[in-house]
């Protein structure tokens, strides 16, 4: 069978076209601006420091949840103060609860919160936890 020049061609029995590059194997091979590269050295100017978008840095976003007065989920919240290394004492210090009547306290909307945490924390590990 005979194969034009500029039309297809066969490699391993297989038709090709001309213009088919297969794709790098190896980084070194990869012709691209565009990709991105660790770098190997401090930079000069801080302000070449590639940095991430004002305004998304998780601390802005839960300031702007605080700010709107939502309420986290349970689970969310529970899993914040765990991460934070909250105890159920230091929760009910934060509280209030702190030197104050049991029955004031178990009136409290917060009462339920301590409850729930206490519960999670010991379903954690608890005092075992470090």
């Amino acid at each position: 069978m005979i194969c034009e020049a500029n039309s297809t061609a066969y490699k391993d029995g297989k038709l090709v076209s001309p213009d088919f590059l297969p794709p790098p194997r190896v980084i070194s091979e990869q012709n691209n601006s565009n990709s991105r590269r660790l770098r190997t050295s401090r930079t000069i100017n801080n302000s070449t420091e590639e940095r991430a978008f004002p305004g998304l840095s998780l601390t802005t976003l839960s300031n702007k949840i605080a700010e709107s007065k939502l309420k986290l989920p349970k689970s969310l919240q529970f899993r914040i103060y765990l991460k934070a290394e909250w105890n159920p004492a230091r929760l009910y210090k934060h509280f209030g609860f702190a030197g104050k009547s049991l029955d004031w306290v178990e009136k409290q909307p917060n009462f339920l919160v301590y409850l729930g945490y206490s519960k999670f924390w010991n379903a954690k590990g608890g005092r075992y936890m470090r």
